[in-house]
C-alpha cells in the first residue's frame, strides 16, 4: 500500500499540485484571453473559446456601450478573483529562493479562491432572485443562505497552513477537511436549491404558453453551470473526506473553484449579450374566439418586397352579451425579458 504521510510520497504529492496550478493558470487564460488565430476555411480572423465573449463585453461595459448593473460586480470580482489567486499560487510555488511568509500568503489566496467560489454562486441566486421578480419570499431566504455560505467560506480561509522549505519554497504543512467538506457540501446544496427554484419557475408553464428563447436559454445555462459545480465540488468533497495528507485533501479545491468560476462567468456574459426579439419570456395566446361570435381572418399574401398582415375581426351577434374576463396573468410567470434585463 502507498504510505501517504512518507516524505517521499508528499514530495510527489507537491509536484502533482504545482502541475495542476500551472494547468488551471493555462486553461484559466485560454478560457478567458486566448489571442485570436487565423483559421483558412473562412478566411477571418476566428477567436477561440471565450474571446468574444469576455474582452468584448468587458470593453463595453468600461466604455459604456453596456449599461452596468450593479449584479456585474461579483461577476468582476469573482473572475478576477480567481486570476489572481492563480497567478498567486503559481509564484509561490516556483519561487524558492526569497524567503517569504508563506502562511500570510496562502491565507490570502485561499481568500481568493473561495470567494470566488462564492461569488459563483450568488450570480446564480441573482438570475432565481430577477426570474421571481424579486418577491420577499425568495429574496429573504435566498439571502439568509447565501450569508451562511459565506460564513463558511471566510471561516476556511486560514484553514490551510503553509510553512516556508528551503530549497523547496512554499509548502502546505496542514488543513482542516472538515471545513472543506462543509464548504462544498453546502455550496452543492444551496446549488441545488437555486436550480429548483428555477427549474419550477421556468419549467411550469401553462398549456396556453410557450417558452421563449431567453427561457431556453436561462434554463440550459443553469442547468449546465449546476452539473458542473457539482461534480467538481463532489470530487473536492472526495478528496477532503479521505484526508490522505495535507495536500491531497486539497488539491481538488483549485479545480473545482476555478471551473466553477468559468463556468458562472460565461452563464452571466452569455445572458447579458442575448438579444431577445420578443417582448415576453412567457407569450400568452389570448387570441381566442368569442362563444357567441365567429371570427373573420383577413391576410395578405406576401410577396418579394411585402410584409404580411394580419387581422382578426370579431363579429357579436347579441348587442348585451359581455365577453367573458380574461384570466389575470399570474405575476409571477408573465415577467418580461426587458424586466429581467432591468434587474440583472
Amino acid at each position: 500500500m502507498v504510505d501517504w504521510k512518507s516524505s517521499a510520497e508528499l514530495l510527489k504529492d507537491a509536484d502533482a499540485f504545482s502541475k495542476i496550478i500551472h494547468l488551471l493558470l493555462g486553461v484559466y487564460m485560454h478560457a478567458t484571453f486566448h489571442l485570436p488565430t487565423v483559421t483558412a476555411t473562412d478566411r477571418h480572423i476566428r477567436y477561440s473559446w471565450e474571446w468574444i465573449n469576455t474582452v468584448n463585453f468587458e470593453y463595453a461595459i468600461i466604455t459604456g456601450k453596456q449599461r452596468f448593473r450593479w449584479p456585474l460586480i461579483f461577476y468582476f470580482y469573482g473572475r478576477y478573483a480567481m486570476f489572481g489567486g492563480l497567478i498567486g499560487f503559481v509564484i509561490a510555488l516556483n519561487e524558492t529562493t526569497t524567503r517569504m511568509n508563506c502562511n500570510v500568503l496562502y491565507t490570502f489566496l485561499q481568500f481568493l479562491g473561495n470567494t470566488a467560489l462564492g461569488t459563483a454562486s450568488i450570480n446564480l441566486s441573482i438570475r432565481t432572485i430577477a426570474i421571481y421578480s424579486q418577491k420577499l419570499y425568495i429574496v429573504v431566504p435566498l439571502s439568509v443562505i447565501i450569508l451562511g455560505h459565506w460564513i463558511i467560506i471566510l471561516w476556511s480561509v486560514t484553514n490551510v497552513r503553509a510553512i516556508w522549505v528551503d530549497g523547496s519554497g512554499c509548502a502546505v504543512a496542514s488543513s482542516n477537511p472538515k471545513l472543506f467538506v462543509a464548504m462544498y457540501v453546502y455550496s452543492m446544496g444551496f446549488d441545488f436549491i437555486i436550480m429548483c427554484l428555477m427549474a419550477y419557475k421556468l419549467g411550469f408553464v401553462k398549456r396556453n404558453q410557450h417558452r421563449s428563447q431567453i427561457v431556453q436559454l436561462m434554463f440550459i445555462d443553469g442547468l449546465g453551470y449546476f452539473l458542473t459545480a457539482f461534480l467538481v465540488n463532489l470530487v473536492a468533497v472526495v478528496f477532503s473526506v479521505l484526508n490522505l495528507n495535507s495536500i491531497m485533501s486539497i488539491i481538488a479545491d483549485a479545480p473545482a473553484s476555478t471551473l466553477a468560476t468559468i463556468v458562472s462567468c460565461r452563464v452571466v456574459r452569455r445572458l447579458y449579450q442575448f438579444q431577445q426579439k420578443g417582448a415576453d419570456i412567457f407569450s400568452h395566446n389570448t387570441s381566442s374566439v368569442l362563444r357567441t361570435g365567429r371570427q373573420n381572418n383577413v391576410s395578405a399574401h406576401r410577396t418579394a418586397n411585402e410584409v404580411l398582415v394580419q387581422m382578426n375581426t370579431f363579429v357579436r351577434s347579441d348587442a348585451s352579451y359581455e365577453p367573458p374576463a380574461q384570466p389575470k396573468a399570474d405575476e409571477d410567470t408573465n415577467t418580461s425579458t426587458e424586466d429581467i434585463k432591468h434587474q440583472l
